[in-house]
């Protein structure tokens, strides 16, 4: 969540806040995609880790950063996530969550 220019609050989480019908379903979303969801925890995390750095989402960041590491995401995976470097020198499958991440947000 986010605070936009005035304090306006801003994304699904901020949207959320003010419509109890959404809040169930992001949570629902959550739920299956990151507790029951056949990726995996360490997937999971460097996903979160992703989308975090391309929306520079720091709180969340700092949130999932340690999380990420205790789910098994190599320090140097994350620097690469961190500092928007070429992914090439990562684990091929960590490479491949960050390449679809950062073409996701930046290409939609």
């Amino acid at each position: 969540m986010r605070v936009g220019n005035g304090g306006a609050l801003r994304g699904p989480l901020g949207f959320a806040i003010y419509n109890p019908a959404v809040a169930e379903a992001l949570h629902l979303l959550h739920d299956s995609v990151i507790k029951e969801g056949t990726l995996g925890t360490r997937v999971n995390e460097l996903a979160i880790l992703i989308a975090t750095r391309e929306t520079n989402f720091s709180s969340e960041w700092n949130s999932h950063e340690p999380a990420a590491v205790k789910a098994g995401v190599d320090a140097a995976t994350i620097d690469v996530v961190r500092f928007n470097k070429d992914a090439s020198g990562v684990p091929e499958k960590d490479a491949l969550v960050i390449r679809f991440g950062r073409q996701l947000f930046r290409e939609k």
